[in-house]
C-alpha cells in the first residue's frame, strides 16, 4: 500500500486525503466501488472552496454600470448586509461577511450623500481569495493596455486600474505573495450616482429568486430560508416560492412556519396542481386528514385548573378524498385570507 505525503493545509488536506483514500486499490479490494457515491461527492464539494469568478463578474458589471452600487440591488444579488441596521447620517458603510470564511468580510459598500438619496461618492470593494486563474497580465489581455494605469500601493502591492464609465474607476490588486488577483474596488465620484433602472431591479429580484430555489434544491435549508422569506415578503403571490419556503422550514424543524407558508401558498393560488401540493404538505404535517382517513371531533372541558380532562361528546366523520375536500370548499379558504385551516390564524404573521 502506497503512502502519500502532501504539503497543504486546511480543507485541502481533508479533500486530498479523501480523494487519495477513495482512489487506492486497497479501497476497491475491500469491496467498495472506485466511483464516488453521492454522499462522497457532497463531502468533497463541501471541502472545496467555491470559485470567485462570479464575484469578478459582479465587479465588472458595477464598473461598467456604477448605478448598480445601489443598496437595494446589492441586497438582491448578494443578500442582506451583516450590519444593515446601523446606518445613520450622510455616510453609510455596509459590509457582508464571507459565507465560506467565518469572521472575514467579503464585500464592503461605503457611500456619502449630499442629500437623502443623492450619492456623490460611492466605493464598492470585493475580496476574491479564490480567484486562482486570474492575474494582472490576464486582465491586461482581456481589457487591453490602453487606458490602464499601473501603480504600487503603500504596501508595495501591484495594482491595475481602468475606467469603463464616467466618474468611475475600477482597481484590481494582486499581493506580492500571491499569483492571482485577490481584491477589486469600484469607486464613483461625481455629481450624483445615476438612478437604478426598473429593469435592473427586476433582474436582481430574479437572480435572488433563482439562487434561493437553487439552495432549496441543494437542500441548503439555512441558506434558502432567509432568501425565500425576503422574496415572498415582496412577492406574496409567488406560490412556488412559498411552497419551497414551507419545505425548507419543515426540513429545518420549523413546523409552525412551514404550516403558515403552505396555508399562505394555498390562499394565493388558483392553480389546482399547486393547491394539491399545499394540501399534501399540510397532510404530511398532520394538519389535514389523509385521503380516505377518518377523523374525530371531540368537545372537551378542562376542570380543576386543567388537571382533569372530561370528554363531553364525540363525533366521527366519514372518509373523504383531500382533493374533494378542497373542491367542496370545506377548507373554506379564501384568496389572501386563509382563515380556517388552523384555529386563531393571523394572516399577517409568518409571511
Amino acid at each position: 500500500m502506497q503512502t502519500f505525503k502532501l504539503r497543504t493545509t486546511g480543507r485541502a488536506v481533508a479533500a486530498a486525503a479523501l480523494t487519495v483514500c477513495l482512489s487506492t486499490p486497497a479501497f476497491a479490494f475491500l469491496g467498495f466501488s472506485s466511483g464516488l457515491t453521492d454522499l462522497q461527492k457532497k463531502a468533497l464539494q463541501a471541502l472545496k472552496k467555491p470559485s470567485d469568478e462570479p464575484t469578478l463578474e459582479l465587479v465588472e458589471q458595477i464598473a461598467h454600470q456604477p448605478e448598480l452600487m445601489n443598496f437595494r440591488y446589492l441586497q438582491y444579488v448578494i443578500g442582506p448586509p451583516s450590519n444593515e441596521g446601523n446606518q445613520i447620517g450622510a455616510i453609510k458603510h455596509y459590509y457582508w461577511d464571507d459565507p465560506n470564511q467565518q469572521g472575514l468580510v467579503k464585500y464592503e459598500l461605503e457611500q456619502r450623500e449630499s442629500s437623502p438619496g443623492q450619492i456623490f461618492d460611492s466605493k464598492f470593494k470585493a475580496l476574491m481569495p479564490n480567484l486562482d486563474k486570474v492575474d494582472l497580465p490576464s486582465l491586461e489581455t482581456k481589457y487591453g493596455i490602453g487606458g490602464s494605469k499601473k501603480y504600487f500601493d503603500q504596501q508595495a502591492n501591484p495594482n491595475l486600474q481602468y475606467s469603463f464609465a464616467p466618474d468611475t474607476k475600477v482597481t484590481f490588486k494582486q499581493p506580492q505573495d500571491l499569483f492571482h488577483v485577490s481584491e477589486a474596488t469600484v469607486a464613483y465620484s461625481g455629481d450624483s450616482l445615476p438612478p437604478l433602472s426598473a429593469v435592473s431591479l427586476s433582474q436582481a429580484q430574479q437572480i435572488r429568486r433563482t439562487k434561493a430555489l437553487d439552495s432549496h434544491k441543494n437542500e441548503e435549508w439555512k441558506k434558502a430560508i432567509p432568501a425565500l422569506r425576503n422574496h415572498v415578503l415582496e412577492n406574496p403571490d409567488d406560490a412556488e416560492a412559498r411552497i419551497a419556503l414551507a419545505e425548507a422550514y419543515k426540513n429545518n424543524s420549523q413546523l409552525n412556519e412551514a404550516i403558515d407558508q403552505y396555508r399562505a401558498a394555498l390562499a394565493h393560488t388558483q392553480d389546482p396542481q399547486v393547491a394539491q401540493q399545499c394540501i399534501q404538505g399540510l397532510q404530511g404535517l398532520h394538519v389535514l386528514p389523509q385521503s380516505g382517513e377518518t377523523f374525530q371531533q371531540h368537545d372537551m372541558e378542562f376542570t380543576h385548573k386543567g388537571q382533569r380532562l372530561r370528554i363531553n361528546s364525540e363525533n366521527s366523520s366519514s372518509p373523504q378524498d383531500a382533493s374533494q375536500i378542497y373542491n367542496n370548499s370545506q377548507l373554506n379558504v379564501q384568496r389572501q385570507d386563509p382563515t380556517s385551516l388552523l384555529p386563531n390564524y393571523d394572516s399577517t404573521v409568518g409571511f
